[in-house]
């Protein structure tokens, strides 16, 4: 069984894994890579760069494409790059950013398409097993075809 996997990598804050279906979610926090670094004599960003190297070894060893080749040349220089400050990304966007979302359900109104997701995620008291799916708001079916 396949699953969407998403890996986060910030250097200030660490790297997040993310495995949907079944959802589970672990985070590598910079105090650990630091740790790592100290304790096998090597900086910061070279751990990092290696994380970055065994994340992507993981991935091509478990995507069934094997793309790009599955070769210790590619896990390395894939590490080498993220080790050396460069942004590597299969992502189509991703952003990272320290946010206060206890205001959230007061703001989720300007957010279109995503105000449904902004209500889910700005409230407190809901807490969920799973990651739920949300619509985006703004375009309906009627609205497509013309009808709106």
């Amino acid at each position: 069984m396949t699953s969407k996997f998403y890996v986060i990598g910030d250097r200030s804050t660490g790297v997040l894994l993310i495995k949907l279906n079944p959802l589970k979610a672990v985070i590598i926090p910079r105090e650990q890579i630091d740790l790592y670094a100290r304790r096998s004599n090597k900086t910061f960003d070279a751990v990092f760069g290696e994380v970055a190297a065994a994340v992507k070894k993981l991935i091509i060893k478990s995507d069934e494409a094997d793309v790009p080749a599955d070769v210790a040349a590619v896990f390395e220089a894939f590490g080498h790059i993220v080790q050396n400050g460069s942004n590597v990304s299969d992502a189509d966007f991703c952003f990272i950013a320290d946010v206060d979302s206890s205001n959230w359900t007061t703001l989720r109104d300007g957010f279109v398409p995503i105000e449904p997701a902004v209500e889910i995620l700005g409230n407190a008291a809901e807490a969920h097993d799973a990651v739920p799916e949300v619509p985006l708001k703004g375009v309906t079916a009627e609205s497509i075809d013309g009808q709106q």
